[in-house]
This record gives C-alpha cells, structure tokens and sequence, in this order.
C-alpha cells in the first residue's frame, strides 16, 4: 500500500520495517516533520506533551496519524492545536497508520515515531539536529544523522587540567550574565576587591532557581536546598552574608509512598521494615540476586541503582521520583545523575552507606535535627548579596535580557541586552556567564559552525512549577520537606515553610505549602492556566492526606524554564561539542548548573565562581572536575581559593 503525500511525493512502505530513527527525502517546504503512529491514546497523549514544545523550538511540525474515536481525536487537537491529525479507521493496522502519517508529511526530513519505538533522548537530538542543518544547510540534502562529537564531556578534558584564561588586570571591567549563586558569588568576591562588574538578570529577582518569591506576603522558595557544604569558604561567605539571619532549625523530612512514611535520612533496616514482611522478603531476594548477578555496565541510572539495591526497591522508590524530576524512562538517565542528585532521589541518602558510594563529609554539616536556614527564605541570602554588590559600587540590572554575545578577535569584547527601555550594549574586558549553554552558543554572534549549534540544540532542560498554597491551619504535618514517590500524583517534593522559618508566613493559624511539578516547557502541564494548577495542587495535597481536612484559601504559581539540566544518553557528546569551542575564548567562564549543565547544590556553584576568580587571577584550576559528592579534589584550596588582591594564585599540579 502506496500512499500519496501533499506535496506530490510518494511516501515509503514501511510495513515490517522498524521506523524508530529512519529518515527519507521528500521534495517539499524546508522543514522537519515528526510523524506519530499511534492507536493508544495515552501513549499518544504523553508522547505529544512532551514532543510539542521540542518541535515548537525546533521549528519542526507534527503530523499525527490516529486510529480509533473521534471524539477522542477532536480532544487531541484542542490541547494540541498546532498538530495535523490524519484520522483512520479503527482497524487500521500499524502500518497503515505510519505510510497515512508519512503522505501528510510536508517535511524535507522525516522522523518516525509510533507505540513500539517511543521518544528517545537520541530522537531528540535528531529532531533538533535536522531543524539547524536545513537552517544552515547550503550545499545539498541535509544528513540523516546530526554530527557527533569525538568523546565525552569527560574524555574532552582527562589531557589537560587548564584552558587559556586572561589574567584579571587593575581597571577591568567584569560583566556577569544571570544572578545564580555562583554568578552572585563571583560578582560580590569582585567588588569587595574594587573591580568593576554588573550584573545582568533577565526577570525582576536575583537568585534564579534559588529565589524566594512573595504572595500576600507569605513567602516561598521556588526550589529546595539545604545549607550544608564540606566546604569552609562556601560556609564563612553564608555566615557573612545572612549574619543573625542564618537560623538553626529542627529540619526534618520524610518520603511519601504508597500511603505510608518512610523517615529521611533513615537506616535501610527502617526503610525494610516500612514495607512490610512480605515486600521485605521480595526486596531482599531481589537485592541479593543483583548482587549475584551484577552488570558490569552502569551508563544509565535504571542500572545503576538496579545494581546497588536490586530492581524491585528500585522500581518502589527510584523509579517514580527520578522520571517525574528528569521527565524521561530511568533507562535514559545517564549514571552520573544518581551521584549529583541521589540525595533529592527519595531513599538515597538513607542508602548511600548499603550502596558503597562515597558520602560527602560532615565537617562543617549540622545533625540532621539543627540544619540551617535563612529566616526569610533561601532568596533572601541572594537578595542581601545583590544588595552588598551595589552598596560596595557594583551594579545589578534586572529585566536586562542578554541576547548576544559580540565575539571579536577570539575574545568576547561586548554583549547586547533588551531592556525595558530598550536595546542596551555594555562592554567589558571579561564575562562570566550562568545562561544556559544552549543560550549562550545561540547568542554568540558570529554564529558558531552548525555542528556546535546542532549539539548546543541537543541539551534539554526539565522545567520547574512551583504551585504555592495557602492553607487554613498551621499544624498540618512536621516535615520541611516531603519527597512524593506515590505514582498516582504529579507532584514530586512538597516544602513546608512553616516549618523552615515561621518568619515566611505572615499570619498565625496559616501555612503555605510550596508544591514542585517538573515538566517541559510548552507542555500540557506548563500550558495549564494558574486557577488550574491551583486546583491540582490541591487535589494532590488532598489525596496524599496531608491537608488534615483544611481548606485551601488561596494560591499562586511560579514558572521556572530551564530549572534543571537533564542527563540524557546524549548529552556528554553535546557538552563536549560545545565545550571545544567555548574553552578557547580566554575572558568567557561557565558558572552555575544551567551555566555548566551541571545537577549540582548551591554551594558548588559558589566553589566553581571562587575557583574562576582564582584562575582569573593566573591560578590553573579546572573547574569542570570539582566533584562535590566524592570531597574537594585534591590540589584545590579550601581555605582561601580567592585571593584578595589581583595578584597571582599558587598553581596546583
């Protein structure tokens, strides 16, 4: 069976062929077109929330070939309105469904998807790749496959410790791109030594994913982070930034799982025991026989926590959380997420000792009953930062949108932001930027070669809602933070901020919850209006149990693009493509976790924007191997690594 396609080509047979990553050439417009095959319908549905915004970005259509009810198709295409929906009979055979999708494709390359050979991080970048070599395409057909980049982000430094810096010279001017913590450390480390540097912030607060914004008075993190570090200069700079305002208090958090609660940190005896005799018996059967039969290769996270705990408590209490942060299959999550991010991954922590991976050290940590906290929230470090960088002669300028990069000569001399007022150009002598890499290899003008575009186009990033509710009642559960395994809700971490500091909610009786959603961009959930999120986060509160009957009086919703990097199969070659041709440029530095597409804390990005300045400062220190989770690796200071005059710092081996 033949089909025709609208632009006059003959499309393909592809009965009995696996379409999963083939590609054809169509005379058509200049585009790509994804081509969906379905008859699940909720298959279809989260295949379509999750690769709408991609092709949006990309520039790619969507042409989708459905069989079964046509009600259920006119429902598609109000949530989806950019989509073509091809409708075929019920019984129409798999086939059927991809050669009807192929003839409606208009596309000059085309990407298959159906049930069986779902969205990949590998597809991904494909789609992406396709998109920005028809952009630059000038010689003939684009290829079917996107550039690939000779080894890793890893292997692309293991010969070398240090790229070319410029030296930090009296009467430089330092401009620094976003307002994370590691940017924010870097510009107020500047300033206290009398170099010139503003600071450029696309929104209204400082602090990105570490902000604390303000509703009716009640504030709320956008992000969860403790304050503890192995790290001394990291720890002294809190101390002098919050003073008084660092508060001690009684932290505590607990997992949500199947209705019940599971202490954090915790012995894995407790964990065991939780689960009941049976289920313990099955966990440690399962465990055992992991043991027994370990697999050698540990590239993705499903194997590599299946490794250390057996795949039945992995599939109890990794599984759900790591999917619903990374928003791709466990199988797709590259390794190294699980030693950046196990604490955040529900029983990790409480695991670490019975899975052999190096804890971090408590040298300077409080218990786990006496953490620290800011009194207002964890923006109000970051604000009172901001704030010392102005009053020491700094500059901080919000709603300033960075959109290029001038690069002159090798060197960045200039960049371009818009404004309010309008366009604005600021030069400086060297640029520190936290933008997200993607963002930043895009703004570069000229225009990086297409392969460093493909691969910049090829890191992802999940997306973060943060659903603040005020609820009516201020006893409503003991915990600061509530890590949700329970597969039945969206929600993946709940904050209690009453229980952070009492200071962040303005009236007694009265609790505001902070409820976290990760998604992408673009999708159904980002799309849904705030009365919506509102509702489902109290929806979700409610069948956890953990509004104890109290009525939700109100609420609001903060949107976090680009949040976290995600680790998927493809993104070491991505990094490293991009890294080779950044590296070179001697007066730009990469800081913070969008910055580095890093899934690193708070105070590691303050180490790498230390370590930069001390390299500025004619110090050799390769900031892309400080590995916080394993201890300060050895020849970088922690006692000092910025000096407090420009002068040159010892070089480490």
């Amino acid at each position: 069976m033949n089909w025709k396609s609208s632009n006059g080509a003959v499309a393909e047979n592809y009965r009995g062929r696996s379409p999963a990553h083939r590609c054809v050439r169509l005379t058509g417009v200049p585009t790509v077109t994804v081509v969906v095959a379905s008859r699940e319908l909720r298959t279809l549905d989260a295949q379509l929330s999750r690769l709408a915004p991609i092709c949006a970005a990309a520039g790619a259509e969507i042409v989708v070939a459905r069989a079964g009810d046509d009600d259920e198709l006119t429902t598609l295409q109000t949530v989806y309105p950019a989509v073509r929906f091809v409708s075929l009979p019920e019984e129409a055979s798999r086939a059927d469904l991809l050669a009807a999708g192929m003839a409606d494709a208009d596309g000059d390359i085309v990407r298959l998807i159906d049930d069986d050979s779902p969205l990949t991080g590998a597809l991904i970048a494909e789609i992406q790749a396709g998109a920005a070599m028809l952009e630059d395409d000038t010689d003939g057909a684009p290829s079917a496959t996107p550039p690939t980049s000779a080894g890793t982000a890893t292997e692309s430094t293991s010969d070398r410790r240090s790229r070319p810096v410029d030296r930090l010279e009296a009467g430089d001017r330092v401009v620094i791109i976003g307002s994370d913590p590691g940017a924010l450390t870097a510009a107020y480390l500047l300033v206290k030594r009398g170099v010139r540097a503003t600071v450029l912030e696309a929104s209204d607060r400082v602090g990105g994913l570490s902000q604390t914004a303000q509703y009716r008075g009640y504030r709320f993190d956008v992000g969860g982070d403790r304050f503890d570090t192995t790290v001394k200069p990291v720890d002294d700079l809190w101390h002098e930034l919050l003073e008084e305002d660092l508060i001690a208090v009684p932290g505590r958090s607990r997992i949500h799982y199947g209705g019940r609660f599971f202490g954090y940190p915790t012995r894995v005896v407790d964990v065991l025991l939780g689960l009941g005799p049976v289920e313990t018996v099955r966990v440690v059967v399962s465990y055992m026989r992991a043991r027994l039969r370990r697999n050698p290769a540990e590239d993705d996270f499903e194997q590599w926590a299946t490794n250390r705990f057996g795949k039945r408590l992995y599939r109890t209490f990794f599984k759900t959380y790591a999917e619903k942060v990374c928003g791709i299959p466990s199988a797709e999550i590259r390794a190294d997420w699980a030693s950046q991010q196990m604490q955040h991954a529900s029983l990790g922590r409480a695991m670490l000792s019975a899975a052999s991976v190096p804890r971090r050290s408590r040298d300077v940590k409080p218990s786990s009953h006496d953490l620290r906290y800011p009194r207002l929230g964890r923006g109000q470090l970051w604000q009172s930062c901001s704030d010392r960088i102005q009053a020491l002669g700094g500059y901080v300028r919000l709603r300033h949108h960075v959109k290029a990069l001038e690069v002159e000569g090798g060197r960045v001399i200039a960049v371009r932001a818009e404004t309010p007022e309008g366009e604005v150009r600021i030069a400086g002598d060297h640029f520190i930027s936290s933008l997200p890499i993607k963002n930043l290899v895009h703004a570069l003008e000229p225009a990086p070669p297409a392969a460093v575009r493909v691969s910049a186009n090829g890191l992802s990033y999940r997306d973060c809602l943060t659903v603040a509710l005020i609820v009516d009642g201020d006893d409503l559960f003991p915990d600061s933070t509530m890590y949700i395994q329970t597969p039945e809700v969206k929600v993946a971490r709940i904050q209690n901020y009453n229980n952070w500091s009492r200071a962040m909610a303005p009236e007694p009786g009265r609790t505001c919850l902070g409820l976290e959603y990760f998604c992408f961009e673009g999708d159904r959930l980002w799309s849904l209006p705030d009365d919506e999120l509102i509702a489902l986060g109290a929806r979700d509160l409610r069948h956890l149990g953990l509004d104890r009957g109290a009525r939700v009086l109100d609420g609001t919703v903060v949107r976090i693009p680009k949040a976290y990097p995600v680790y998927d199969a493809t993104y070491p070659e991505h990094l490293a493509a991009v890294r080779k041709h950044l590296d070179p440029i001697p007066n730009l530095h990469l800081v913070g976790r969008t910055g580095m597409h890093s899934c690193r804390h708070q105070d590691h990005s303050m180490l790498v924007a230390m370590l930069t300045l001390a390299s500025m400062d004619g110090g050799d220190y390769d900031v892309w191997q400080v590995d916080m989770d394993a201890g300060v690796p050895e020849g970088i200071p922690t006692e000092a690594p910025v000096p407090l005059s420009v002068t040159a710092h010892a070089t480490s081996g």
